[in-house]
């Protein structure tokens, strides 16, 4: 890793020009230094924010999809680890403190959508992949080149010039740049920053190391920067339109194909990514694109790729139902990103889902059209889970639109013991 001439990173540091975390986030770096702090102290500084433990426990969740929710800060510093949170803590701090800036040059808004779009794709790859936690992926797409930012911060008049050059829209000559005129490129400092802030080796080497093969780094360190480098190669599609050549499908799977993934999940990859992006930018106030995944690819007449890359397209399993098919789901939960995390497990095993935000929304999503199943919360505003079913329930009508394939093969076992018992 480059070092800065004359020790000018510690003096970057104490002069506090650098982009840094602060609040809360800054609390959880210092109870890092200690070796006797515990999970509750934590948990209560933590919410100490309650805007950002309520995004923090979105990202748990996200990385636990599939097993028991994480209902509490508690939970999550004890199911994803103190290290996690602080680094969730810390990229979400920044991202705020650093929204906007004086390098007239820098695009902050593009910088921090590309880094949400970074990190929801290395998120959603990791669950795949199991390269490392999925939350500490997100950390890693977020953070991964904070070295502009600081540049940026840093320099702005300088920096603006340098951006302005048409040469430096090249990644790797920006940076020969940026070590000309600053004695580091944003990787290297990025690197040294999140050295800093006592972020994982493993994590900093993967940033210095993506886009690249390095026969001497283990392969844990490997796979993790081919899987940022993959999840920033998604996030340039999600920016600008075909931005990874003129067959970005093939590209992408063959990606996955690198990290142990079948390529033929890149379209619900893919779509996982576009919607957990526009989720994730309503909450955070960052700017995204409403573009499907057909945009995303942008083929150009490859749509015969398009097709075989995508697992419903031919042949599906026969466990996951068909469009024409599909059982139809209203999932009613007042709680966004619970709610977006059933719609997708949902989605992905091939039903048709509508959403409602309490229980009202479901009784006249209910009233408009028929649903084979409703999954609701318990505890919502307005209207229960216990009164809309009580709701439900009492329509005739709408009970026998709304039976479970459950209930059916319930009723259907009942029956043949029924038979047995009256044949003894």
């Amino acid at each position: 890793m480059s070092t800065l001439r004359g020790g000018a990173f510690e003096d970057l540091k104490q002069s506090g020009r650098l982009p840094s975390p602060g609040g809360v986030a800054l609390k959880l770096l210092d109870l890092a230094s200690r070796d006797d702090v515990t999970s509750a102290e934590l948990a209560r500084v933590l919410q100490g924010d309650p805007s950002l433990a309520g995004r923090v426990l979105k990202v748990a969740n996200a990385a636990a999809a599939g097993t028991r929710p994480v209902v509490s800060i508690g939970d999550a510093v004890v199911r994803i680890g103190f290290r996690s949170v602080r680094q969730l803590a810390m990229g979400f701090s920044l991202m705020e403190r650093s929204a906007t800036g004086d390098c007239e040059g820098f695009d902050y808004r593009r910088y921090w959508s590309r880094s949400l779009a970074t990190a929801v794709a290395a998120e959603r790859i990791g669950r795949d992949a199991r390269s490392i936690p999925a939350d500490e992926c997100f950390t890693l797409g977020l953070l991964h080149d904070v070295g502009s930012l600081a540049l940026a911060t840093l320099y702005p008049r300088e920096y603006t010039a340098l951006l302005g050059d048409p040469a430096a829209r090249d990644e790797s000559v920006r940076r020969d740049l940026e070590r000309a005129a600053f004695f580091v490129c944003n990787r290297e400092l990025t690197g040294l920053m999140l050295r800093d802030w006592s972020m994982p080796q493993p994590l900093i080497d993967a940033i210095l190391l993506r886009g690249a093969r390095d026969g001497q780094r283990n392969e844990r360190t490997q796979r993790l920067a081919d899987l940022l480098h993959l999840a920033g190669l998604i996030a340039d599609c999600c920016i600008d339109v075909c931005s990874v050549g003129p067959a970005p499908a093939e590209v992408l799977a063959q990606g996955l194909a690198t990290l142990g993934i079948e390529p033929d999940q890149l379209n619900l990859i893919l779509s996982d990514v576009l919607n957990d992006w526009r989720a994730w930018g309503e909450e955070l106030n960052v700017s995204t694109r409403p573009i499907t995944v057909a945009d995303l690819l942008s083929m150009q007449g490859e749509a015969t790729l398009l097709h075989q890359l995508d697992p419903r397209a031919d042949l599906p399993e026969p466990s996951v139902p068909q469009p024409e098919d599909a059982l139809r789901v209203l999932v009613a939960e007042d709680v966004a990103s619970q709610r977006l995390t059933v719609t997708r497990l949902l989605q992905a095993r091939g039903f048709t889902v509508d959403e409602a935000a309490d229980g009202l929304q479901a009784l006249a999503a209910l009233g408009a059209r028929r649903y084979d199943v409703v999954v609701t919360d318990l505890v919502m505003p307005g209207l229960d889970g216990i009164g809309l079913c009580r709701s439900i329930r009492s329509s005739a009508a709408r009970r026998d639109d709304l039976r479970h394939p459950v209930d059916r093969q319930r009723r259907s076992r009942k029956a043949r013991r029924g038979v047995r018992c009256r044949r003894r």
